[in-house]
């Protein structure tokens, strides 16, 4: 396993401003989510999807990990680096890969009033775009950090394996301790990598040409898929809506909607190499 990039592209701390940014807060995103979508008429159910089974004259099954099962004549398959388990057939572009930060539990004070600190630019870009090339697992750090409730979250491991398999999550002392090493090699990270902190692991989804898969599959009637974001916190909020649009409102919205998606170079899945 190689550690690839490192400190390019980073200045030193004082050299630093902090930047503007909004930030999601996810403990009142929870609480009054469910509330905002009952209020819309949406119907929540809390199970995990085992498994997608095309009906035989249209529509689709989803078989719950509760023993239930729901109909549905068009479905959005929007799992991130889960996606793959539940369609195999996806294009080949879509890839996983694992990332971590490390959570601290208050705000460095160094740093001052609670902002963004961002590096000019990530890592983790290029080596998604090299994805497709691998033949060994790579990772790296890229530095930064955001506020987060009280505390902050400080830096990211990024691992990407060879193939389209997500595989197991990687041993978080490891995982750590590159972490912390990779902060402790640039000038920026130095004075933060030692600070007392919790990993935090998650699975995320990417596509190697650093367009994400927004459209209907061919190949498979009334499967949309939502998924591969690079930079899902500014793209999201854009196309959420026109696929939104495109699948329930029929006749010219739904034709504007999907003539948008494809001059912002989405919705063809078609045109893309499958797996």
């Amino acid at each position: 396993m190689r550690l690839h990039g490192g400190a390019a592209g980073l200045r030193a701390l004082s050299a630093w401003w902090p930047l503007p940014f909004a930030q999601v807060d996810s403990t009142m995103l929870a609480a009054r989510l469910p509330l905002v979508l009952a209020a819309a008429g949406v119907t929540c159910q809390a199970a995990r999807v085992e498994r997608l089974v095309p009906q035989p004259t249209a529509g689709w099954a989803l078989h719950l990990s509760d023993g239930t099962s729901l109909q549905t004549s068009k479905l959005v398959l929007a799992a991130g680096a889960h996606c793959r388990e539940l369609w195999p057939a996806l294009p080949s572009c879509l890839r996983s890969s694992w990332a971590a930060a490390l959570e601290l539990a208050s705000y460095p004070t160094l740093l001052g009033r609670p902002a963004a600190w961002l590096p000019v630019g990530f890592g983790r870009a290029g080596l998604e775009r090299r994805a497709a090339g691998l033949s060994q697992p790579e990772w790296l750090v890229d530095g930064g950090l955001v506020p987060w409730a009280d505390g902050a979250l400080l830096g990211q491991h990024t691992l990407v394996r060879p193939g389209l398999e997500l595989g197991p999550a990687p041993p978080p002392l490891e995982v750590e301790h590159q972490l912390r090493q990779g902060l402790a090699a640039q000038a920026w990270g130095a004075p933060l990598g030692a600070l007392p902190g919790c990993l935090r692991q998650a699975a995320v989804a990417f596509c190697s040409e650093g367009v994400p898969l927004v459209g209907p599959l061919a190949e498979a009637p009334g499967l949309w898929v939502f998924t591969g974001f690079s930079a899902g916190f500014s793209q999201v909020p854009v196309l959420a809506p026109l696929v939104a649009q495109a699948l329930v409102s029929g006749g010219d919205l739904a034709d504007a909607a999907t003539r948008r998606l494809q001059q912002l170079g989405l919705g063809r899945l078609d045109q893309l190499g499958s797996s």
